[in-house]
Parts: structure tokens; C-alpha cells; sequence
């Protein structure tokens, strides 16, 4: 599957929709190949540069491939764009536990939301869709 992928993606159209590119985004996914699978994400987020759960989905992935300040980065616009929503699902997911509260603070500064101390947690899902990037490698 994964030479599929990779032939189809040197000889896509360029102006495929960016649901199809999400859609690429998850085969990557399940063929376990999180560099391209970035790379898909980069350019659907480029076309929905305000969908939060794409950019908390970037966000995961670039942490699993250990790009820690692009990953910050990316997790702090999902909280930008998401607000309480996104802050909510930060704070329970445990992918983002090493680099949540700098991304919540340059939120902060930016937005002015309530900061993680001493806020409580709710619960959230991302509306029946699932982050999309792998989950953490086994320590």
C-alpha cells in the first residue's frame, strides 16, 4: 500500500480537495509512514489553516517524529483556533504532556485563555473524529 500512496501522491492532481488530502492523510497513517504522512497534513492545513483538530492532529505527529518546537507550534494554534475545546482535549491527552504547557502559554499571551493551573479538566472528543496521527512509540 505504501508504493500506492507514494506513486499516487507524485502523480496527483494539484488541486485535490482538502477533504481527499485529509483522506491521504489517514492511509498514511494506517501504512505507519508519519513523514509523509506531515507532509499531507502540512498541505491540508494550508487549505484549512482553521481547523484545530488538523492542527492538534500536526501537532501530535510532529511530536512523534520528536519536532518538538514546530510541534509546540502547531499546538498552540489548535488551542488559538479551538479555545476551551481544544484546551480541553491538551489537558487530557497525554501525547502532548511534555510540551502542553508551553503551547498553552503562548496561547495565553496571545488570546488571553485561562491558563491550564489550576483549571479543571472536561472532558472532550474531537467530534467523532479521531486524531489521526500514530500513537507514541513504546518507551
Amino acid at each position: 500500500m505504501d508504493q500506492a500512496l507514494q506513486r499516487f501522491m507524485k502523480e496527483r492532481p494539484k488541486n485535490l480537495p482538502p477533504e481527499a488530502l485529509l483522506n491521504i492523510a489517514q492511509m498514511y497513517a494506517k501504512a505507519n509512514m508519519p513523514k509523509p504522512m506531515s507532509g499531507v497534513m502540512a498541505e491540508y492545513l494550508k487549505l484549512r489553516p482553521s481547523d484545530w483538530k488538523g492542527w492538534l492532529d500536526q501537532a501530535g505527529l510532529l511530536l512523534y517524529l520528536k519536532q518538538n518546537d514546530p510541534a509546540i507550534a502547531a499546538l498552540e494554534k489548535a488551542i488559538r483556533l479551538g479555545g476551551e475545546q481544544a484546551l480541553s482535549i491538551v489537558r487530557k491527552d497525554p501525547r502532548f504532556t511534555s510540551i502542553r504547557n508551553q503551547a498553552i502559554e503562548r496561547s495565553n499571551a496571545l488570546i488571553g485563555v485561562p491558563s491550564a493551573r489550576n483549571s479543571t479538566t472536561l472532558p472532550g472528543l474531537l467530534n467523532n473524529r479521531r486524531p489521526i496521527a500514530p500513537a507514541a512509540p513504546p518507551r
